[in-house]
């Protein structure tokens, strides 16, 4: 697992959770849905879909995937979404193109999932620039 620790990212090992909810998941996911409970993490990143559900249904935690987390980054103008995409493209990472266009969409719309810590995004509604003036 990686967490942020002094302005950048750590490496964490925990020992796979055993539980019966999570049979038919590997070690590795088995893993990062333990590792929370290790180190207090408030998000954790699985792109699986069984992973993903059995994180946020069975122990009620936060989950992003990898598109997820460029998304966050694109959105605070830490990547280029469509540099990143064609790399990523090149790898065998897969995802619905329907998710590529996602990331790849305007970068000031508002996030669908934030972050505990991620200041909110987006722009005020009409009702809202309407009470400004």
């Amino acid at each position: 697992m990686l967490r942020r620790s002094g302005g950048w990212l750590d490496v964490v090992s925990a020992p796979p959770v055993s539980d019966p909810t999570l049979a038919g998941l590997d070690a590795g996911e088995k893993e990062a849905i333990g590792l929370p409970f290790k180190t207090k993490a408030d998000l954790i990143l699985l792109d699986e879909a069984r992973g993903r559900r059995a994180a946020s249904e069975h122990f009620g935690l936060p989950v992003t995937g990898t598109l997820g987390v460029l998304d966050r980054a694109a959105r605070i103008r830490l990547i280029d979404p469509k540099e990143v995409v064609e790399e990523l493209r090149k790898t065998s990472f897969r995802a619905a193109p329907k998710l590529y266009q996602i990331l790849l969409g305007p970068a000031t719309k508002p996030a669908t999932t934030r972050h505990k810590n991620e200041p909110k995004t987006g722009s005020r509604t009409r009702e809202q620039e309407e009470g400004s003036n």
